[in-house]
């Protein structure tokens, strides 16, 4: 005999839990219910941006927003061509 560990046995929280309510009262969340927006930027203890310069000093400054945005751009229209072969626009 080895002293392996060969199965692990976890219970299903649905199951004890079906309305998704555990630990509600703590802030805990079940992943098996789904909130708002408004709920969940409660539990995070986050609220609307104020002030934009703030959000602005954090991105890099030899990093360009326009350059950013064309990547993305481009990388989207690549994967469209791939899941849409017969697309030649």
């Amino acid at each position: 005999m080895t002293n392996r560990l060969t199965t692990v046995t976890a219970p299903d929280e649905r199951s004890q839990h079906p309305t998704g309510t555990k630990g509600v009262a703590t802030g805990a969340v079940s992943h098996w219910q789904s909130l708002s927006l408004e709920a969940l930027a409660q539990l995070q203890g986050v609220g609307p941006v104020s002030d934009l310069d703030a959000i602005g000093a954090l991105w890099p400054e030899d990093d360009d927003p326009d350059q950013l945005l064309e990547h993305i751009l481009t990388e989207r229209s690549a994967r469209r061509k791939l899941s849409d072969p017969g697309d030649t626009a």
